[in-house]
């Protein structure tokens, strides 16, 4: 039986170059399967909102620039706006460019697995688990103080509106 370290061969990332706007970009051919993962989170989690709802428009700009970041040799300064720089490259038509120089298998699988793994983020927060772990949140953070609630159940103003609400719930 071959041993791994009789068929191991060096990882050699090739480069195709294309240009644009009298600039050459560099554009890798493969990105390591850990950068490949790493790239996958980073796209679900700058498309998402507060209240874990993926927007298809962000996903589309995130997948655009993240995939951008991580195969080709373009660095951004800090202070960069992404979305002027995303405008401008939209217009020039960069990005079709870019994305006929990677292998299909390579943005098929990052792309398959952002959709995969968004769908399994909903299916989970729509079952029984997802729902009793949302409430369990919910209710953490309430204010069960039992001194509290008592002191003021013991204010007659209050047992008094209280009463009065539950005779008008029926």
């Amino acid at each position: 039986m071959p041993n791994y370290n009789d068929i191991n061969t060096p990882l050699e990332v090739e480069y195709k170059d294309f240009e644009f706007n009298g600039t050459t970009i560099q554009v890798r051919q493969y990105l390591p399967f850990q950068e490949k993962l790493d790239l996958i989170t980073d796209i679900i989690n700058s498309s998402g909102d507060d209240q874990g709802f993926y927007n298809s428009a962000k996903l589309g700009f995130f997948e655009d620039m993240k995939i951008m970041e991580a195969y080709t040799d373009i660095e951004f300064d800090d202070g960069t706006d992404s979305m002027q720089v995303y405008d401008t490259l939209i217009a020039g038509g960069f990005f079709p460019q870019m994305y006929k120089l990677i292998p299909d298998t390579e943005i098929n699988f990052i792309i398959n697995n952002v959709n995969k793994t968004i769908d399994n983020i909903y299916k989970y927060r729509n079952s029984a688990y997802g729902i009793l772990d949302a409430l369990k949140t919910d209710y953490s953070d309430l204010d069960l103080d039992i001194e509290k609630l008592t002191s003021q159940l013991s204010n007659g103003e209050n047992v008094e509106f209280l009463k009065e609400v539950i005779d008008k719930l029926g």
